[in-house]
This record gives structure tokens, sequence and C-alpha cells, in this order.
């Protein structure tokens, strides 16, 4: 209420949280250190250091996926895969696949007051923050939380560009200007912007998570 002029589509900054899975999930594989088939087992619990990282199923059930492999992370939104998932690649790579999608940038809509949000590293959250890179905020970052912002906008854009298979288009409002009575000035036409380079392959094995998501023994049936 106290912020009727935020545009929150394009300029509202939230943690993405499970959504950014997709990134992770095209992150690691692109990487090459992990691969559709590989398979992390769910321990419930990542603990580093002194600090635990729990998977919310156990939280909330005490209980544990069992073997994950990239299909089944996306299905059941798995914490622990996506925490080794993350220690395998490191954070650099992390923010690479995140970038690729269009997250930590502005998309470039045609109206004004886009925000780019926040694809964090080690050099960002020393100028930012005034402390170090530490291993557990490579965890937060790989299920979107910890430093991450995104807008709604690059989250849409994001599962976009999956579900159309590798193209992406510039987001707009406008599709034609036209004169008082009707004749057209001009009209806009979109091009694939093609700026993420991920392999078919990737691609179609985050479309099957996704696409069981919704269905039995995913998170959202």
């Amino acid at each position: 209420p106290n912020s009727p002029m935020l545009n929150r589509v394009i300029a509202g900054l939230y943690a993405p949280g499970s959504t950014f899975k997709i990134a992770s999930t095209l992150a690691g594989l692109n990487s090459g250190k992990i691969k559709a088939d590989t398979i992390i087992e769910d321990t419930g619990v990542v603990r580093l250091g002194p600090y635990s990282f729990a998977n919310w199923y156990f939280n909330q059930y005490g209980r544990k996926d069992g073997p994950v492999d990239a299909v089944k992370a996306l299905q059941r939104s798995n914490d622990i895969y996506y925490y080794r998932l993350g220690q395998t690649i490191g954070e650099e790579d992390l923010g690479k696949g995140a970038k690729m999608l269009g997250l930590g940038e502005k998309l470039g809509i045609d109206i004004p007051g886009e925000s780019k949000g926040v694809i964090p590293s080690d050099a960002w959250k020393q100028e930012n923050i005034g402390d170090v890179w530490y291993p557990g905020d490579t965890l937060h970052m790989s299920i979107g939380q910890g430093f991450v912002l995104t807008t709604p906008l690059q989250i849409s854009n994001m599962t976009a560009y999956v579900a159309a298979d590798g193209k992406q288009f510039p987001p707009s409002i406008a599709h034609q200007i036209k004169t008082p009575d009707g004749a057209v000035v001009k009209e806009f036409k979109f091009d694939p912007i093609n700026r993420a380079k991920f392999k078919q392959a990737d691609l179609q094995t985050v479309k099957r998570g996704l696409e069981a998501v919704t269905k039995e023994g995913g998170t959202a049936w």
C-alpha cells in the first residue's frame, strides 16, 4: 500500500526461490560437470561446518526422496540435489547459466522503470556487502535464495524460453502504432534473440522435469 506506483512485474525485486532451479539445472548440465542421469542421494540434510541445510521434504515430513536425477530434482524440488549441484559447479557457473537466461540484467521491455535484479558473485558481495563469498552462499544461491533477486518478468521470460525449446523473444507491450483513423504507422516485429545457447537435450530434460511437477508425485500435484 505504500508503493502504489511501483510496477512490480518489471521493477519488483524478489528472491525467486525454487523457480531458480530451472536456471541451476541448465547451468549444471551446461557446465558438463553433471549429466541428466547423474544420481545424487537425498540425505535429508547437508552439513557444512557447523551449519545444516535441509531439504523442505525432510523439514516438513522427516522423509527423503532417495536417489535423485535432474528430472526428479525438478519434479520434487529437491534442495539436497541443488545443494550438491552448487557445490559441484560453483557460484561462477551458476551465475553464468542464470545470466544466459536473462537473469541479473534488463530484458529491454518497452516501458520505463525495469530493474536488472541481482545474480551475485564473490566480487559483487565484496563490493555491496563488504564480505567474501562463503561456501554456504553457493548453497543458498542454488535454490534461488540468499542474495539472488529477480523480477517476475525475468522468471516469465526464463520459463517461456524453456517452453519454446530455446527461443527467446524480447518482452514488449507495443504491437502497432496507429493514427486515430486506424492507419498503421508502425508495426513491431519480434524475432528470437537467441541469447542463450543451451543444448536441446538439456532443455528437454528440464521440460520433462517441469511437466512432472504437476503430475502425481510432483510438488504441484
